[in-house]
């Protein structure tokens, strides 16, 4: 499966609030499209720092909305779901740890 395809299958999951579920096609999706600089890469990057936080995950949730904005451009959601994750994640220590497709933090994966 293709990442835009991997991304939509993830969409589609946190659509029905099956957060959880969709970490795995998203993250395939983040991983697959990884470097293209196509807006499908910038969905994948959103979708899966959203399903992370809605999971209750603060790891890689910035680093994935710095790369969903560097490709589309400034969005009322990724400041949004920015202004959450500090809210909620930000004083809590745990940093974000960022979101490269290859590199291993010793976290939960998602």
């Amino acid at each position: 499966m293709d990442g835009a395809a991997l991304n939509a299958e993830g969409f589609e999951l946190i659509q029905d609030g099956e957060y959880a579920a969709a970490l795995r096609p998203l993250r395939a999706a983040v991983v697959a499209l990884n470097g293209t600089g196509l807006l499908d890469e910038a969905y994948a990057s959103y979708n899966l720092a959203f399903a992370r936080f809605a999971t209750d995950r603060c790891d890689g949730v910035l680093g994935l909305l710095e790369r969903s904005e560097r490709i589309q451009g400034e969005r009322r959601e990724i400041d949004d779901l920015r202004q959450a994750w500090d809210d909620r994640c930000g004083s809590s220590g745990e940093g974000d740890g960022g979101d490269s497709p290859g590199r291993s933090r010793g976290k939960k994966k998602g």
